[in-house]
């Protein structure tokens, strides 16, 4: 969503845009959400029969706009046209210009608006290596499945790296839990990568005596003696 299309449109409709424009400004707000913005777009496009306005790169714009800040003569808007994506411009509210700004430009409209005074300095805090060798997520399918985006690339890693396979392996049955509650495994009875080989190998002998269909409830009692939580399956077939 370039500032480039944004400044065409308004070339071409001037007169429309400072009516629209104009509306924002009397609604008395100097923070705006995009609901405030993309509402009284519409109703201006009814009353005023705006035409192409609805399909216009304008119309785009505030309807991915997550929010706007307005002190005269700017107006600013932060523009989300996707996932992971970001733009910031400005609006001359009497010369009607555009241009392209920076988050810090926008964020320091909106201090000014709510009363925190400009400094010669700005506070910068790196968060790069906290987040170093954390996997990301870079598609926007992965968003609401962090924990299958993660068992995926832990179980890549077990099959790329044989010679830490099992302490990756502990380490990935020890993150699976639910507030609080423990699946897989019990961090509290197996520790290391030689007690889960020993639970292990208790646990396959132990249900080795049970037919393929006893379900867990029958078998989770004496599995929980050497360290295993629910999350393996539901019954000694697909647990095994």
């Amino acid at each position: 969503m370039p500032a480039q299309d944004l400044a065409e449109f308004v070339s071409r409709n001037r007169d429309k845009v400072a009516a629209l424009f104009a509306r924002y400004r009397n609604s008395g707000k100097n923070l705006f959400l995009r609901s405030d913005l993309w509402d009284e777009y519409k109703i201006y496009c009814q009353e005023c029969e705006g035409g192409g306005f609805l399909e216009s790169p304008l119309a785009q714009a505030i309807s991915k706009c997550q929010e706007a800040a307005l002190v005269y003569p700017w107006f600013c808007m932060e523009v989300r046209p996707r996932v992971a994506h970001w733009h910031y411009f400005r609006f001359h509210l009497e010369s009607l210009d555009v241009e392209e700004i920076s988050i810090t430009e926008f964020l320091k409209m909106k201090e000014g608006i709510v009363g925190i005074k400009n400094g010669d300095w700005d506070l910068e805090i790196d968060l790069g290596p906290f987040e170093r060798h954390f996997p990301k997520m870079t598609q926007t399918r992965s968003i609401g499945r962090g924990v299958e985006y993660l068992n995926r690339r832990l179980s890549a890693r077990l099959s790329n790296d044989l010679a830490k396979g099992d302490e990756l392996l502990l380490s990935f049955l020890r993150v699976h839990s639910y507030r609080g509650i423990p699946f897989m495994i019990s961090n509290k009875t197996i520790t290391s990568v030689d007690t889960l080989q020993k639970s292990l190998r208790r646990g396959m002998e132990l249900l080795g005596n049970y037919a393929g269909n006893v379900e867990w409830p029958e078998v989770a009692g004496k599995l929980r003696k050497f360290g295993f939580e629910a999350g393996w399956g539901r019954t000694v077939e697909r647990i095994v």
